[in-house]
């Protein structure tokens, strides 16, 4: 059988489902007059984009008169979180890890301290969780403390994931 009675006959056993996928795919391709490979790409840009826009608003609370810290914690982990999401979308070539609960998953077995990463941002979603439901400790020293660990985790890690998308095809 040649390459195309191949074709051919992948595209005849496709269920609808898929095959409207495929379609769907087509379509994006011819309307944006981009290969799907760099839409990807770009999409994975701007989650990145919205990681920086919430670290910087985290920043501006942390340091504000008087600071919100537990609203600084929040910002800092949805940086952490749309971070690792961009780069679990491009490692496992899809946004199947987009739930809070599983995206420390498709954290990229890649890159370096994996495991580590991974409780980091278990970790930070469970103090995001105190933060904003927990009306204790009421002590402002803890949760400054906490922002500040987290802003530097957050930092850390944003770096690292901006390495890890250059080296992947991103743009960040």
């Amino acid at each position: 059988m040649d390459d195309w009675e191949k074709r051919l006959q992948r595209i005849a056993t496709l269920d609808s489902s898929l095959l409207g996928s495929m379609r769907e795919g087509v379509a994006h391709e011819q309307i944006s007059k981009l290969t799907l490979d760099v839409l990807v790409r770009e999409a994975a840009d701007e989650r990145f984009r919205m990681a920086r826009q919430h670290y910087r608003d985290a920043e501006t609370l942390h340091t504000a008169s008087p600071p919100a810290y537990r609203s600084a914690i929040s910002r800092y982990y949805y940086a952490f979180y749309h971070a690792a999401r961009a780069t679990a979308f491009i490692a496992r070539s899809g946004d199947d890890y987009e739930a809070h609960s599983s995206l420390w998953k498709g954290i990229p077995d890649e890159l370096p301290n994996v495991a580590d990463w991974r409780i980091k941002l278990k970790d930070a979603r469970l103090l995001r969780n105190q933060a904003d439901y927990d009306p204790y400790p009421k002590d402002p020293t803890f949760w400054d403390t906490e922002a500040a660990t987290l802003r530097d985790t957050t930092r850390d890690f944003m770096l690292l994931a901006t390495s890890y998308l250059k080296a992947n095809g991103g743009f960040p």
